[in-house]
């Protein structure tokens, strides 16, 4: 039987925390998250999360480069959305990212996130936060392109594996502290 995240302690240092759809709202309040990026879409049949307190941001695409004619792709837009929003945050409090399955949409958003904020030195925690994922390469490329980063760009979607499971699917990059990614 799977132990609940509500059962650790609040994390008190700043974090981005990486969340499958399942995890979200324990996730927000485990970390006392303050900011929450929810990337849903039409192909994922979900509800919004019902969050109260945390600043949101939803972006409505799926996990797909190019749109069709079911399923949506990131726009330039919703990248920009996403960096004005990550500087905005700018790392002074935790941030929770969720898409479906917390493996393409979401550890790409973080990826942008630290390149918004100034801190590519996270990209290599960020890949081996979690166990797998996929990088979406629509979303890094948009934002490569946006914020003139071409490391950003040169990720390549391929398969990431980290170094361990993450417990529930929930990885946890402190900001600020030298101390490896948690995975819980």
């Amino acid at each position: 039987m799977q132990e609940s995240p509500h059962a650790a302690k609040k994390s008190p240092d700043p974090a981005v925390i990486i969340s499958p759809y399942q995890w979200v709202i324990p996730a927000v309040a485990k970390h006392n998250a303050t900011h929450v990026i929810s990337i849903l879409g039409n192909t994922d049949r979900l509800p919004w999360p019902l969050l109260d307190d945390p600043k949101v941001l939803r972006l409505a695409f799926d996990d797909t480069s190019l749109s069709t004619k079911y399923a949506v792709g990131p726009s330039s837009h919703q990248i920009r959305s996403l960096i004005d929003f990550a500087r905005a945050w700018g790392g002074r409090s935790s941030l929770v990212i969720h898409c479906r399955a917390g493996a393409s949409r979401s550890p790409s958003a973080a990826l942008i996130v630290a390149a918004a904020i100034g801190r590519r030195d996270l990209f290599s925690r960020i890949l081996e936060a979690k166990t797998y994922f996929r990088p979406n390469r629509r979303m890094l490329e948009l934002a490569g392109r946006i914020l003139s980063d071409n490391e950003l760009r040169m990720l390549k979607p391929m398969d990431h594996a980290g170094k361990t499971l993450s417990k529930w699917g929930v990885a946890t990059i402190d900001l600020y502290t030298s101390g490896q990614s948690r995975r819980r």
